[in-house]
């Protein structure tokens, strides 16, 4: 809820009005403020439509993404389309432990950003494919992640898990 996102994650609500709550400005303080606000040296925050529904501006399926660590934040939107609820948040799901994975294991600074239009079409075609295979088997995504983790990544301080 709005609410929770500025009592919790410390959201202007100057934001929420002006941006809305699917935004990227709004994801970005999501993720700042978790980070802020826990031992975490890496957090992710995503807000976005899973549906059903949505409206011209803001179509069922967008997801704003936020990923903030010590070297920085990057926002990027992904429109995901219309797979009904479950699966836009099983897609949003894998996308947020991609941007995980690819701030572990980044050598690089991660610079404040907005993708746009290019997040939005690499995000529709990575998903277009998973919606034919899913009409043609008529069923759900699974619930398991599948995100590629490598064996020697580590997290939480160092520690492997």
């Amino acid at each position: 809820s709005n609410a929770s996102k500025v009592e919790m994650l410390g959201v202007k609500p100057d934001t929420l009005k002006d941006h809305g709550a699917v935004s990227e400005e709004v994801a970005e303080q999501m993720a700042q403020g978790a980070l802020d606000r826990s031992n975490a040296q890496l957090s992710v925050s995503l807000t976005g439509i899973a549906g059903p529904g949505g409206s011209d501006h803001k179509p069922e399926g967008r997801v704003c993404f936020g990923v903030s660590g010590a070297a920085g934040t990057h926002v990027e939107t992904v429109e995901f389309g219309a797979l009904g609820r479950t699966n836009v948040r099983y897609a949003a799901r894998d996308h947020a432990l991609l941007l995980l994975h690819k701030a572990l294991g980044s050598n690089t600074r991660i610079k404040s950003q907005r993708m746009g239009n290019q997040a939005t079409q690499h995000g529709q075609q990575q998903y277009d494919h998973q919606q034919a295979a899913r009409d043609q088997s008529s069923q759900p995504m699974p619930n398991r992640a599948r995100a590629h983790v490598p064996s020697d990544a580590t997290c939480c301080g160092g520690q492997r898990q």
